[in-house]
């Protein structure tokens, strides 16, 4: 990216901005094919709002002996310093079972194909 590509993205919005400097590091690193990917997943995530077409899962078979709640899935997942940082998340709103917010950290994940958010960046994929 030259002087004047830089020029130029001074007069455009500032996410915009972003987003262009963020494809081109990371085509520059990774390639033009990736960049594209990883661009259209972030838009896909945090522009329109949709799941991640890709994601870590976790097993319900898996669970034994500890039964499958919300809680005891996410501190499986690896993905939080305690169970304490996830009911802290859970009391405040921040996870989602299918769309729908949690509000106890018992409740019990049933079927497969569940995702849960977790914040604005952790998705998992509850599977048999």
């Amino acid at each position: 990216m030259g002087k004047k590509e830089l020029d130029a993205l001074k007069n455009t919005h500032p996410m915009e901005c972003k987003k262009q400097l963020a494809q081109e590091l990371t085509s520059f690193f990774y390639g033009k094919d990736i960049a594209q990917k990883e661009a259209d997943a972030f838009a896909q995530v945090f522009s329109k709002g949709q799941d991640p077409d890709e994601m870590p899962e976790i097993s319900l078979s898996g669970m034994n002996p500890e039964k499958p709640s919300v809680l005891n899935i996410l501190a499986k997942s690896g993905l939080f310093e305690s169970k304490g940082q996830i009911r802290r998340l859970i009391s405040q709103g921040a996870v989602k079972l299918d769309a729908e917010r949690v509000e106890d950290v018992e409740l019990m994940v049933t079927k497969s194909s569940t995702i849960i958010k977790a914040g604005k960046k952790i998705f998992l994929r509850v599977v048999n």
